[in-house]
């Protein structure tokens, strides 16, 4: 799967392959446990369909914490492809990684409640929207 990563205004490329990719997962998962983060909400979807079996997802995410208070939001693009009759995510495209920096460095947010991110709402609903998509 290939992966941009837009920080400052450029993007970086990298190819996460099926073998790596359940650790990103799981270092992304830790980055949402530390920042306290509870809860990930779709804000807003858009999906274009490009070609017969290619279409692009656009979606707006706001991450919050138990009590509801946002933690940060950012925007990744999603291109899949009809690949065996289904449609896979080939492709992500995120401005995230400058946004949870920047969560890490909030004082309010230095020091979340524990909070148990293996079957949560977190990961369930990312995982629920992007398996939608």
């Amino acid at each position: 799967m290939q992966v941009l990563s837009v920080t400052d205004g450029d993007a970086s490329s990298s190819v996460a392959h099926a073998e790596g990719w359940p650790g990103v997962l799981e270092g992304l998962l830790g980055a949402y446990k530390r920042l306290g983060v509870a809860d990930c909400v779709p804000l807003a979807v858009e999906i274009t369909e490009l070609m017969d079996a290619v279409a692009v997802a656009r979606v707006h995410w706001a991450l919050q914490r138990e009590d509801r208070e946002p933690v940060y939001d950012f925007t990744a693009v999603y291109t899949l492809a009809r690949i065996q009759g289904r449609f896979r995510i080939v492709a992500i495209a995120h401005d995230e990684l400058e946004k949870m920096q920047a969560a890490g460095r909030r004082p309010d947010l230095a020091a979340p409640q524990r909070r148990r991110l293996g079957g949560s709402s977190v990961a369930g609903s990312h995982l629920r929207m992007t398996n939608r998509l």
